[in-house]
């Protein structure tokens, strides 16, 4: 998000803190969030957790992944806007590409201040769900061992699924 959820920084504007209130409550970090070329960027771990989801660093990957239910969301590192940044061994990550694919509504009270409200998903269409991870699910791989997909987090996969009615 630049600056707060897609609005311009604007010159001069003091942008010292953030305030985060989640439904009302106020947020706070043990680590403090950062301003990066014009965005907001929280700590992900500790945002996450607030929001109830957890965080997996799939080994050998350069990504996050955000689940919260059946839902996964990866960040790749070094994208700002939509991804992850790693800061003085903290991954930080803007508020908006972790909440908005939980349904969670960001509204933007000031350029330093967010509010985020729970909220049903949207479903506006395919943009909303590229990019999102596939649910787990397990499958016998060609010897019969059972291979659940997460195995596989983080790699390029082709699935080849096949049916009779």
């Amino acid at each position: 998000i630049s600056t707060l959820v897609g609005a311009e920084a604007k010159k001069g504007e003091a942008m010292e803190k953030l305030s985060i209130l989640i439904d009302g409550e106020p947020v706070t970090f043990a680590s403090p969030p950062l301003l990066k070329d014009g965005t907001w960027l929280v700590p992900l771990e500790s945002f996450s957790k607030r929001i109830g989801a957890k965080v997996e660093y799939p080994q050998g990957a350069e990504m996050a992944v955000v689940c919260q239910a059946d839902r996964c969301v990866p960040l790749k590192f070094g994208d700002i806007a939509t991804g992850a940044l790693r800061v003085d061994g903290i991954v930080y990550a803007s508020p908006a590409a972790i909440v908005e694919p939980f349904g969670f509504q960001l509204q933007t009270q000031s350029p330093n201040q967010i509010e985020i409200v729970k909220g049903g998903i949207k479903m506006e269409g395919i943009r909303n769900i590229a990019g999102q991870l596939a649910l787990d699910f397990t499958l016998p791989d060609l010897n019969g061992k059972p291979k659940p997909l997460s195995d596989f987090r983080g790699k390029k996969t082709l699935l080849y699924l096949w049916a009779s009615w």
